[in-house]
Protein backbone atom coordinates (compact mmCIF):
# COMPACT_ATOMS: atom_id res chain seq x y z
CA UNK A 1 0.00 0.00 0.00
CA UNK A 2 1.29 3.12 -1.13
CA UNK A 3 0.29 6.54 1.29
CA UNK A 4 1.04 9.67 -0.52
CA UNK A 5 0.29 13.15 2.19
CA UNK A 6 1.31 16.21 2.38
CA UNK A 7 3.60 17.19 5.14
CA UNK A 8 1.28 19.19 7.53
CA UNK A 9 1.29 20.20 11.60
CA UNK A 10 -1.83 20.27 13.89
CA UNK A 11 -3.90 21.82 11.23
CA UNK A 12 -4.36 18.78 9.14
CA UNK A 13 -3.86 14.93 10.47
CA UNK A 14 -5.53 13.12 7.53
CA UNK A 15 -2.88 11.03 6.75
CA UNK A 16 -1.55 10.36 10.13
CA UNK A 17 -5.59 9.49 10.84
CA UNK A 18 -5.92 7.58 8.00
CA UNK A 19 -2.59 5.64 8.11
CA UNK A 20 -3.42 4.29 11.72
CA UNK A 21 -7.14 3.54 10.82
CA UNK A 22 -6.03 1.78 8.17
CA UNK A 23 -2.91 -0.04 9.20
CA UNK A 24 -2.58 0.52 12.62
CA UNK A 25 1.16 -0.26 13.68
CA UNK A 26 2.06 -3.33 15.32
CA UNK A 27 2.28 -3.54 19.23
CA UNK A 28 5.19 -2.87 20.81
CA UNK A 29 6.94 -1.99 16.78
CA UNK A 30 6.98 1.24 15.54
CA UNK A 31 6.98 0.24 11.82
CA UNK A 32 3.06 -0.31 9.96
CA UNK A 33 3.16 -3.69 8.18
CA UNK A 34 2.47 -3.22 4.43
CA UNK A 35 2.82 0.62 3.70
CA UNK A 36 4.83 3.14 2.40
CA UNK A 37 4.68 6.76 2.85
CA UNK A 38 5.72 9.38 0.33
CA UNK A 39 5.09 12.96 -0.41
CA UNK A 40 3.16 14.05 -3.94
CA UNK A 41 6.42 15.54 -5.22
CA UNK A 42 8.11 11.88 -5.04
CA UNK A 43 5.39 9.89 -6.63
CA UNK A 44 6.55 8.39 -9.15
CA UNK A 45 6.28 4.98 -11.62
CA UNK A 46 9.17 3.63 -9.15
CA UNK A 47 6.77 4.42 -6.65
CA UNK A 48 4.05 3.00 -8.17
CA UNK A 49 5.56 -0.27 -8.28
CA UNK A 50 4.33 -3.73 -6.34
CA UNK A 51 1.61 -0.56 -5.23
CA UNK A 52 -1.69 -2.52 -5.27
CA UNK A 53 -3.20 0.26 -3.32
CA UNK A 54 -2.30 4.01 -3.82
CA UNK A 55 -3.75 6.44 -1.23
CA UNK A 56 -3.63 9.86 -1.47
CA UNK A 57 -4.82 11.37 2.08
CA UNK A 58 -4.82 14.67 2.03
CA UNK A 59 -2.70 15.26 -0.65
CA UNK A 60 -2.26 18.57 -2.10
CA UNK A 61 -1.56 18.52 -5.31
CA UNK A 62 -0.01 16.37 -7.93
CA UNK A 63 1.63 16.93 -11.52
CA UNK A 64 0.22 16.48 -14.86
CA UNK A 65 2.93 13.49 -15.60
CA UNK A 66 2.01 12.37 -12.15
CA UNK A 67 -2.13 11.86 -12.65
CA UNK A 68 -1.28 10.35 -16.15
CA UNK A 69 0.99 7.62 -14.46
CA UNK A 70 -1.70 7.20 -11.77
CA UNK A 71 -4.20 6.37 -14.52
CA UNK A 72 -2.20 4.17 -16.80
CA UNK A 73 -1.36 2.17 -12.99
CA UNK A 74 -5.34 2.09 -12.02
CA UNK A 75 -6.31 1.08 -15.71
CA UNK A 76 -3.69 -2.33 -15.30
CA UNK A 77 -5.82 -2.79 -12.57
CA UNK A 78 -4.42 -0.85 -9.19
CA UNK A 79 -6.72 1.12 -7.39
CA UNK A 80 -6.71 4.24 -5.84
CA UNK A 81 -8.40 6.24 -2.58
CA UNK A 82 -8.59 9.76 -2.26
CA UNK A 83 -8.76 11.43 0.90
CA UNK A 84 -9.62 15.46 0.69
CA UNK A 85 -8.11 17.28 3.63
CA UNK A 86 -7.10 20.94 4.24
CA UNK A 87 -3.74 21.08 1.98
CA UNK A 88 -6.12 19.82 -0.82
CA UNK A 89 -6.22 22.19 -4.17
CA UNK A 90 -9.01 21.60 -5.71
CA UNK A 91 -8.33 22.91 -8.95
CA UNK A 92 -5.01 20.41 -9.56
CA UNK A 93 -7.99 17.80 -9.26
CA UNK A 94 -9.83 18.92 -11.34
CA UNK A 95 -7.50 19.30 -14.21
CA UNK A 96 -8.27 17.08 -17.22
CA UNK A 97 -5.87 14.68 -16.45
CA UNK A 98 -6.88 14.12 -12.93
CA UNK A 99 -10.99 14.23 -14.09
CA UNK A 100 -9.85 10.93 -16.07
CA UNK A 101 -9.81 9.31 -12.39
CA UNK A 102 -11.34 11.50 -10.09
CA UNK A 103 -15.20 10.91 -9.93
CA UNK A 104 -16.16 14.46 -8.67
CA UNK A 105 -15.26 18.20 -9.96
CA UNK A 106 -14.83 20.00 -6.87
CA UNK A 107 -15.90 23.41 -6.24
CA UNK A 108 -13.98 25.29 -2.96
CA UNK A 109 -14.17 23.79 0.33
CA UNK A 110 -17.59 24.74 2.21
CA UNK A 111 -18.00 25.56 6.09
CA UNK A 112 -21.36 23.98 7.31
CA UNK A 113 -22.75 25.37 9.89
CA UNK A 114 -24.68 23.46 11.78
CA UNK A 115 -22.52 20.24 10.92
CA UNK A 116 -23.89 17.68 8.38
CA UNK A 117 -24.56 14.26 8.46
CA UNK A 118 -25.07 11.55 5.53
CA UNK A 119 -27.68 9.83 4.32
CA UNK A 120 -29.01 6.41 5.86
CA UNK A 121 -26.58 4.19 3.75
CA UNK A 122 -28.01 1.17 1.92
CA UNK A 123 -26.67 -1.32 4.22
CA UNK A 124 -26.92 -4.16 1.51
CA UNK A 125 -24.04 -2.63 -0.29
CA UNK A 126 -20.54 -4.77 0.53
CA UNK A 127 -18.94 -1.65 1.95
CA UNK A 128 -21.68 -0.74 4.58
CA UNK A 129 -22.21 -4.67 5.39
CA UNK A 130 -20.21 -4.30 8.60
CA UNK A 131 -22.33 -2.09 9.99
CA UNK A 132 -25.86 -4.05 9.03
CA UNK A 133 -25.57 -6.61 11.91
CA UNK A 134 -28.29 -4.70 14.08
CA UNK A 135 -27.75 -7.29 16.70
CA UNK A 136 -24.08 -7.05 17.59
CA UNK A 137 -22.47 -3.80 19.53
CA UNK A 138 -21.52 -1.68 16.50
CA UNK A 139 -20.87 1.98 15.97
CA UNK A 140 -23.70 3.74 13.81
CA UNK A 141 -22.52 6.22 10.88
CA UNK A 142 -25.82 7.98 11.54
CA UNK A 143 -23.60 9.79 14.51
CA UNK A 144 -20.84 11.02 12.18
CA UNK A 145 -21.32 14.91 11.46
CA UNK A 146 -19.08 17.24 9.53
CA UNK A 147 -18.47 20.81 9.42
CA UNK A 148 -16.37 20.91 6.19
CA UNK A 149 -16.39 19.55 2.82
CA UNK A 150 -15.34 20.59 -1.00
CA UNK A 151 -18.41 21.78 -3.15
CA UNK A 152 -19.29 19.58 -6.03
CA UNK A 153 -20.06 21.03 -9.27
CA UNK A 154 -20.56 17.72 -11.22
CA UNK A 155 -20.65 14.04 -10.95
CA UNK A 156 -18.71 11.76 -13.95
CA UNK A 157 -21.10 10.16 -15.98
CA UNK A 158 -19.67 6.49 -14.94
CA UNK A 159 -19.28 7.47 -11.40
CA UNK A 160 -21.52 6.00 -9.12
CA UNK A 161 -22.76 7.77 -5.56
CA UNK A 162 -22.36 5.35 -2.63
CA UNK A 163 -23.73 7.65 0.11
CA UNK A 164 -24.51 11.42 0.45
CA UNK A 165 -24.69 14.38 2.89
CA UNK A 166 -28.52 15.38 3.67
CA UNK A 167 -28.61 17.86 1.50
CA UNK A 168 -27.66 15.38 -1.38
CA UNK A 169 -24.26 16.38 -1.64
CA UNK A 170 -21.98 13.32 -2.33
CA UNK A 171 -20.01 11.96 0.35
CA UNK A 172 -17.98 8.63 -1.44
CA UNK A 173 -18.15 8.49 -4.81
CA UNK A 174 -16.53 5.28 -6.71
CA UNK A 175 -15.44 4.88 -10.36
CA UNK A 176 -14.40 1.91 -12.54
CA UNK A 177 -11.21 3.16 -14.81
CA UNK A 178 -9.99 0.19 -16.85
CA UNK A 179 -9.30 -2.93 -14.81
CA UNK A 180 -9.11 -0.60 -11.73
CA UNK A 181 -11.23 1.35 -9.01
CA UNK A 182 -11.42 5.04 -7.27
CA UNK A 183 -12.76 5.26 -4.42
CA UNK A 184 -13.18 9.51 -3.78
CA UNK A 185 -13.97 10.49 0.32
CA UNK A 186 -15.39 14.07 0.16
CA UNK A 187 -14.47 14.48 4.04
CA UNK A 188 -11.84 14.12 6.26
CA UNK A 189 -11.20 12.47 9.87
CA UNK A 190 -9.58 15.65 11.15
CA UNK A 191 -11.22 17.60 14.05
CA UNK A 192 -11.70 20.38 11.43
CA UNK A 193 -13.79 18.39 9.09
CA UNK A 194 -15.60 15.70 10.99
CA UNK A 195 -16.08 14.10 14.42
CA UNK A 196 -15.25 10.57 12.70
CA UNK A 197 -11.65 10.61 14.17
CA UNK A 198 -13.04 10.92 17.14
CA UNK A 199 -15.57 8.57 17.10
CA UNK A 200 -13.12 5.76 16.53
CA UNK A 201 -15.21 2.71 15.54
CA UNK A 202 -16.87 4.69 12.33
CA UNK A 203 -13.56 5.51 11.11
CA UNK A 204 -11.80 2.01 11.49
CA UNK A 205 -14.55 -0.30 10.33
CA UNK A 206 -15.52 2.31 7.40
CA UNK A 207 -11.17 2.32 6.61
CA UNK A 208 -10.61 -0.66 6.62
CA UNK A 209 -13.52 -2.04 5.00
CA UNK A 210 -12.70 0.05 2.24
CA UNK A 211 -9.20 -1.13 1.87
CA UNK A 212 -10.33 -4.59 1.74
CA UNK A 213 -12.40 -4.42 -0.68
CA UNK A 214 -10.01 -2.04 -2.79
CA UNK A 215 -6.97 -4.96 -2.15
CA UNK A 216 -9.17 -7.99 -2.52
CA UNK A 217 -12.90 -7.40 -3.70
CA UNK A 218 -16.07 -8.05 -1.69
CA UNK A 219 -15.03 -11.69 -0.76
CA UNK A 220 -11.48 -12.59 0.19
CA UNK A 221 -11.78 -16.14 0.71
CA UNK A 222 -10.13 -18.31 -1.90
CA UNK A 223 -10.26 -21.89 -0.11
CA UNK A 224 -13.89 -23.90 0.42
CA UNK A 225 -14.13 -27.41 1.36
CA UNK A 226 -15.66 -30.16 -0.69
CA UNK A 227 -19.54 -29.76 -0.52
CA UNK A 228 -19.92 -26.36 0.31
CA UNK A 229 -21.08 -23.77 -2.14
CA UNK A 230 -18.31 -21.12 -2.83
CA UNK A 231 -19.79 -17.60 -2.92
CA UNK A 232 -17.61 -14.83 -4.35
CA UNK A 233 -17.23 -11.19 -5.17
CA UNK A 234 -17.69 -10.02 -8.35
CA UNK A 235 -14.93 -7.61 -9.25
CA UNK A 236 -16.28 -3.72 -8.88
CA UNK A 237 -14.59 -2.83 -11.93
CA UNK A 238 -17.46 -4.59 -14.13
CA UNK A 239 -20.92 -4.20 -14.00
CA UNK A 240 -22.31 -6.81 -16.19
CA UNK A 241 -19.71 -9.34 -17.21
CA UNK A 242 -19.24 -12.29 -18.94
CA UNK A 243 -17.99 -14.79 -17.41
CA UNK A 244 -16.60 -18.17 -17.54
CA UNK A 245 -14.95 -20.79 -15.19
CA UNK A 246 -12.82 -23.42 -15.57
CA UNK A 247 -13.38 -26.38 -13.14
CA UNK A 248 -10.49 -28.78 -12.04
CA UNK A 249 -11.76 -31.30 -14.49
CA UNK A 250 -12.97 -29.06 -17.58
CA UNK A 251 -10.00 -29.29 -20.76
CA UNK A 252 -11.84 -25.78 -21.63
CA UNK A 253 -13.67 -22.69 -20.42
CA UNK A 254 -17.40 -23.38 -20.18
CA UNK A 255 -19.62 -20.23 -20.29
CA UNK A 256 -21.75 -20.27 -16.57
CA UNK A 257 -25.03 -20.48 -16.36
CA UNK A 258 -26.83 -17.00 -15.29
CA UNK A 259 -28.89 -18.56 -12.64
CA UNK A 260 -25.18 -18.69 -10.99
CA UNK A 261 -24.61 -15.11 -10.31
CA UNK A 262 -26.53 -12.44 -8.96
CA UNK A 263 -26.13 -9.07 -10.26
CA UNK A 264 -27.62 -7.04 -7.83
CA UNK A 265 -25.71 -8.53 -4.64
CA UNK A 266 -22.71 -8.62 -6.78
CA UNK A 267 -21.86 -12.36 -6.01
CA UNK A 268 -21.74 -15.52 -7.44
CA UNK A 269 -22.65 -19.28 -6.02
CA UNK A 270 -20.55 -21.97 -7.18
CA UNK A 271 -21.04 -25.96 -6.22
CA UNK A 272 -17.50 -27.34 -5.00
CA UNK A 273 -17.74 -30.69 -5.90
CA UNK A 274 -14.52 -31.41 -7.31
CA UNK A 275 -11.38 -31.14 -5.40
CA UNK A 276 -8.57 -28.99 -7.28
CA UNK A 277 -8.32 -25.49 -8.65
CA UNK A 278 -11.01 -23.20 -10.55
CA UNK A 279 -10.49 -20.67 -12.39
CA UNK A 280 -12.67 -17.08 -13.18
CA UNK A 281 -12.67 -15.14 -15.92
CA UNK A 282 -14.47 -11.77 -15.96
CA UNK A 283 -14.99 -10.26 -19.34
CA UNK A 284 -16.43 -6.61 -20.58
CA UNK A 285 -16.12 -4.54 -23.27
CA UNK A 286 -12.20 -4.41 -24.12
CA UNK A 287 -11.07 -5.36 -20.40
CA UNK A 288 -10.55 -8.89 -18.90
CA UNK A 289 -9.67 -10.47 -15.13
CA UNK A 290 -9.07 -13.53 -13.76
CA UNK A 291 -9.16 -15.06 -10.19
CA UNK A 292 -9.20 -18.67 -9.10
CA UNK A 293 -9.85 -20.24 -5.88
CA UNK A 294 -9.01 -23.81 -4.54
CA UNK A 295 -11.73 -26.72 -3.07
CA UNK A 296 -9.97 -28.92 -0.59
CA UNK A 297 -11.21 -31.89 1.38
CA UNK A 298 -12.80 -31.33 4.56
CA UNK A 299 -10.36 -30.14 7.19
CA UNK A 300 -11.21 -33.49 9.57
CA UNK A 301 -10.03 -35.31 6.90
CA UNK A 302 -6.41 -33.78 6.08
CA UNK A 303 -6.20 -32.59 10.25
CA UNK A 304 -2.27 -31.41 10.89
CA UNK A 305 -2.88 -30.84 14.64
CA UNK A 306 0.15 -31.81 16.55
CA UNK A 307 -0.18 -35.20 18.36
CA UNK A 308 0.56 -35.92 21.48
CA UNK A 309 3.39 -38.56 22.26
CA UNK A 310 0.72 -41.07 23.68
CA UNK A 311 -1.33 -40.94 20.56
CA UNK A 312 1.42 -41.23 18.19
CA UNK A 313 2.74 -44.62 20.27
CA UNK A 314 -0.75 -45.68 20.08
CA UNK A 315 0.11 -45.68 15.82
CA UNK A 316 2.53 -48.19 16.22
CA UNK A 317 2.40 -51.71 17.10
CA UNK A 318 3.16 -52.80 20.48
CA UNK A 319 7.07 -52.72 21.88
CA UNK A 320 8.66 -50.97 18.60
CA UNK A 321 8.10 -47.59 19.34
CA UNK A 322 9.65 -45.64 22.95
CA UNK A 323 9.23 -41.99 23.87
CA UNK A 324 12.32 -40.97 25.34
CA UNK A 325 12.49 -37.33 27.49
CA UNK A 326 15.02 -37.93 29.55
CA UNK A 327 18.85 -38.87 29.69
CA UNK A 328 17.73 -41.81 32.11
CA UNK A 329 14.84 -42.84 29.48
CA UNK A 330 17.55 -42.87 27.00
CA UNK A 331 19.83 -45.51 29.00
CA UNK A 332 17.11 -47.39 30.01
CA UNK A 333 15.50 -47.45 26.40
CA UNK A 334 19.12 -48.25 24.90
CA UNK A 335 20.00 -50.77 27.45
CA UNK A 336 17.29 -53.07 27.04
CA UNK A 337 17.88 -53.72 23.10
CA UNK A 338 21.14 -55.09 21.67
CA UNK A 339 23.47 -52.79 20.13
CA UNK A 340 24.58 -54.22 16.17
CA UNK A 341 27.33 -56.22 15.41
CA UNK A 342 30.26 -54.29 14.42
CA UNK A 343 32.53 -56.35 11.76
CA UNK A 344 34.56 -53.98 11.20
CA UNK A 345 37.27 -54.50 14.18
CA UNK A 346 38.07 -58.17 13.10
CA UNK A 347 37.58 -57.43 9.21
CA UNK A 348 40.54 -55.03 9.85
CA UNK A 349 42.57 -57.71 12.01
CA UNK A 350 42.40 -60.78 9.54
CA UNK A 351 43.46 -58.06 6.54
CA UNK A 352 46.20 -57.19 8.49
CA UNK A 353 47.63 -60.95 8.98
CA UNK A 354 47.19 -61.55 5.44
CA UNK A 355 49.30 -57.93 4.61
CA UNK A 356 52.30 -59.22 6.95
CA UNK A 357 52.06 -62.76 5.69
CA UNK A 358 52.51 -61.89 2.06
CA UNK A 359 55.42 -59.30 3.22
CA UNK A 360 57.06 -62.10 4.64
CA UNK A 361 56.90 -64.62 2.46
CA UNK A 362 58.11 -62.31 -0.94
CA UNK A 363 60.75 -61.06 0.72
CA UNK A 364 62.30 -64.89 1.53
CA UNK A 365 61.00 -65.34 -1.97
CA UNK A 366 63.48 -62.87 -3.55
CA UNK A 367 66.57 -62.99 -0.99
CA UNK A 368 67.05 -66.81 -2.20
CA UNK A 369 66.51 -66.02 -6.02
CA UNK A 370 69.03 -63.56 -5.43
CA UNK A 371 72.12 -65.91 -4.14
CA UNK A 372 71.89 -68.53 -6.11
CA UNK A 373 72.73 -65.23 -9.35
CA UNK A 374 75.75 -64.46 -7.44
CA UNK A 375 76.99 -68.01 -7.21
CA UNK A 376 76.52 -68.78 -10.76
CA UNK A 377 78.30 -65.54 -11.62
CA UNK A 378 81.45 -67.10 -9.77
CA UNK A 379 81.33 -70.49 -11.53
CA UNK A 380 81.42 -68.21 -14.77
CA UNK A 381 84.44 -66.23 -13.69
CA UNK A 382 86.44 -69.43 -13.44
Amino acid sequence: MLFVTTPAGADDRTGFLMANAITPPLRGVGARPGRRTISPERLSAESLTAAPLVVLAGASALREMQWKLLEKHIRRGGALWVVVGSMVSGDSYNTASAQRLIPLNLTGQEELSPPMGWKSPDLTRPLFQPFADSDANIPLLSDVRCIRRFGVESVASDAEVTIRYTDGVPAIATRSVGAGQVVFWNFSPTRSWSNLGRLGGQLVMLAQRTAELLLGGEQGQTQFAWGQTAELAIPAAFRKPSITLRRPSDESDLAMESTMYNLRRRVMMIPADQLGGYTLTFTEADRTFAEGFSVNVPIGESDLQTLKPEEIVDNFPPGDMAVISSAADWTGATGKTSPPLDLLPPLLLILLVLLTCESYFANRFYKEGFGDREEANRQVGK
